[in-house]
């Protein structure tokens, strides 16, 4: 709130120098912004007097008497007899003030002569005469009288109708009205009174403080139309009513999880395939079956993958095939794209569910059914993501080694996990989801290798498995109901999860690094296969 002091009295009187150091003192022990402090001197005063104050029986000193400021009959065109004038709410408080006028007007015009003949200190400190004290009580008690009856007012209209002088410029209309707090007001109070009725009035219409001139501070209101206390009463309600309306939204969402995410149970024959492989495992086994979840936005990641570590090959003898898995889409030409990809490439495993992240369960269990009722035949399979990339040579090479068909996973171990219960994470899950403290173990799903009777097997147990949405501590359940412990592939690691800076030599030991975007594997590959009879250090 910024408010523009002006303090209108004699030219080069001391007591104008006191009233700035009254008013500069209280703004700042206050800590109230203002943006400057004038003066004005006499013949200002009088002009404004005359241009503003009604009646013939104006002050020359230019401070009107402080009944004036409520005479509510006298400056907004009621008229009333004194005997209804004494009735008034605030009827006796002007009268007392208005007995005592006179002997405040007399003395500020013996104070401000005393004070331009005196030295300036003596006159400065003279005390102040007790019928000024007694009227400047009598007004600030008919101020806080009128604000307190004001809050029974519901027309905008006559809100401020006894604040001073012209109602032309001080009722609250349609448009940006000021309501003025005339200067005489602040001289003969303190500047705690003025400021204190100021914020009542500004917590009633919601305006703020401004000045026009020297003569008045102001305050302007909306332009919205005619504000009343019931309006404005009616919005605090629509508001106190929306913020009620929101936590109670709030509570309820929190309280949903036993509803929303109650125990599910994955059920084997969910949706239908509507895409399927290119691939006869019975006539041709694959020694290795990479399945990569995609979603239909990613054309650039599986036209990277074909072209680099996806694409059809043999290996040391052994086949090896890449196929990626997807849901469904609302967009028809992203429906389409992928069609079209799947007539062309013959590698696309699709099924009708919603194609979300929150999904990738279903996802996974989609490729791992197709294993078990189209390609059991293959020896081992790989799930892993578009933003990966994958040894196929190395891998093929370990799991030669290995030597293990059956009961076999491996991958980025991960042996003491716990579940977050942080609702604002990614990978929250609820106790009414999974009740327990701590996840059985289970491998990194950026990348994981198992031999196809695990498949099966995943794929049988699955339905007696509560339903989680993280798809690789799903899997770690069904491992750990069938008794499967993952291990390790290699003693040295070779999975990395978080990425991993490329350099030639390091990446032909790695089986699979996270964090590879299309235009860096196509890099990376082509670097490789360019190396491919290149030796490197202790490999």
């Amino acid at each position: 709130m910024v408010i523009k002091v002006f303090v209108a009295t004699s030219s080069g009187s001391i007591a104008i120098r006191k009233k700035q150091q009254e008013v500069v003192g209280f703004l700042e022990a206050n800590k109230i912004d203002f943006k400057e402090l004038d003066i004005a001197g006499d013949e200002d005063n009088r002009r404004w007097m005359r241009e503003n104050v009604p009646g013939t029986n104006k002050p020359q000193n230019g401070i009107p008497l402080p009944p004036q400021i409520f005479n509510e009959e006298q400056y907004c065109g009621v008229t009333k007899s004194p005997e209804e004038t004494s009735s008034l709410p605030n009827g006796d408080v002007a009268g007392e003030a208005e007995r005592s006028a006179e002997g405040t007007e007399k003395a500020e015009e013996t104070g401000e002569k005393d004070a331009q003949k005196g030295s300036g200190d003596d006159a400065g400190d003279l005390p102040e005469p007790p019928e000024k004290s007694n009227c400047r009580e009598a007004t600030f008690q008919a101020m806080k009288q009128y604000f307190k009856l004001r809050s029974d007012v519901s027309n905008r209209e006559t809100t401020f109708q006894a604040f001073p002088y012209k109602p032309s410029e001080i009722l609250c209309l349609d448009v940006p009205t000021p309501l003025f707090v005339h200067r005489a007001f602040a001289e003969n109070h303190s500047l705690a009174d003025v400021v204190g009725c100021i914020r009542l009035a500004l917590r009633s219409c919601r305006g703020e403080v401004k000045c026009e001139d020297t003569s008045a501070l102001w305050l302007s209101f909306p332009t919205t139309g005619p504000l009343t206390h019931r309006k404005m009463a009616s919005w605090k309600m629509k508001f106190m009513y929306a913020c009620l309306l929101g936590i109670g939204v709030l509570c309820l969402y929190f309280s949903m999880d036993p509803f929303e995410q109650g125990i599910f149970i994955f059920k084997k024959n969910y949706g239908q395939f509507l895409q399927l492989p290119d691939i006869d495992c019975r006539q041709n086994p694959p020694f290795l079956v990479l399945l990569v979840t995609s979603s239909h936005k990613q054309v650039a990641a599986r036209k990277a993958i074909r072209e680099t570590w996806g694409q059809e090959q043999v290996v040391r003898g052994q086949l090896v095939r890449t196929f990626f898995l997807l849901g469904i889409t609302a967009s028809e030409d992203e429906m389409t794209v992928v069609a079209q990809e799947s007539q062309q490439h013959g590698d696309i495993i699709q099924k009708d569910f919603k194609d979300v992240y929150f999904n990738l369960t279903l996802k996974t269990m989609m490729g791992i059914e197709w294993v078990h009722r189209y390609c059991p035949q293959a020896a081992f399979v790989m799930k892993t993501d578009t933003d990966m990339f994958i040894n196929v040579q190395y891998l093929t090479e370990l799991l030669l080694k290995k030597n293990r068909t059956e009961r076999f996973f491996t991958g980025y171990l991960k042996l003491k996990e716990f579940p977050i219960r942080n609702k604002f994470s990614k990978w929250y899950v609820s106790l009414s989801e999974y009740p327990w403290s701590k996840y059985p173990p289970f491998c990194s799903g950026t990348a994981y290798v198992f031999s196809s009777d695990v498949a099966s097997q995943v794929y049988n147990v699955s339905e007696s498995v509560p339903f989680i949405k993280l798809e690789d501590v799903f899997v770690g359940l069904c491992l750990a109901k069938l008794g499967i412990q993952p291990e390790e592939l290699h003693s040295q690691q070779t999975f990395f999860p978080e990425g991993l800076r490329f350099s030639i030599c390091r990446f032909k030991k790695v089986v699979a690094c996270h964090f590879v975007k299309p235009q860096e594997l196509l890099a990376y590959w082509q670097v490789l296969e360019a190396s491919e009879n290149k030796g490197c250090p202790g490999v």
